[in-house]
């Protein structure tokens, strides 16, 4: 199984569902997606967008889906080996995880769903970045 690969989408197919167990970080590299929250469009992503980063750095399930609004082609890493090299060294876990917070701090404030989030990464850093 290769860490690293580009996939692609057609129209109205799913990358990858709300609720669904984490398995990729995924870039964004043609195209466009729809982010969905219980079926609804929430916010549009384009080329360089990030998905999955919420349920790949935290190990839960995805808050939004994703679906191609045209066709697109993900760069898709795997949840696997995104962990190894980001959990492997504490700096880059801490910079991330600070980045994260202040990232869901404003979005939480405006998205009512990262809220949730927001709370669970927060108590994450405030207890040393402990790593699963």
């Amino acid at each position: 199984m290769q860490p690293l690969k580009i996939k692609s989408f057609y129209v109205a197919e799913h990358v990858f569902f709300q609720n669904e167990t984490s398995t990729n970080f995924c870039i964004l590299v043609e195209g466009s997606v729809d982010i969905l929250n219980n079926g609804e469009v929430v916010k549009v992503e384009h080329v360089g967008a990030v998905l999955g980063a919420y349920g790949t750095l935290l190990d839960i399930d995805e808050v939004y889906g994703v679906r191609a609004q045209e066709y697109c082609q993900v760069l898709q890493l795997k949840m696997r080996s995104f962990n190894r090299f980001v959990r492997g060294s504490d700096i880059v876990w801490t910079t991330i995880m600070n980045n994260l917070v202040e990232h869901l701090g404003a979005l939480s404030q405006v998205d009512a769903t990262l809220n949730d989030i927001y709370v669970h990464v927060d108590q994450i850093r405030n207890g040393g970045f402990e790593k699963n």
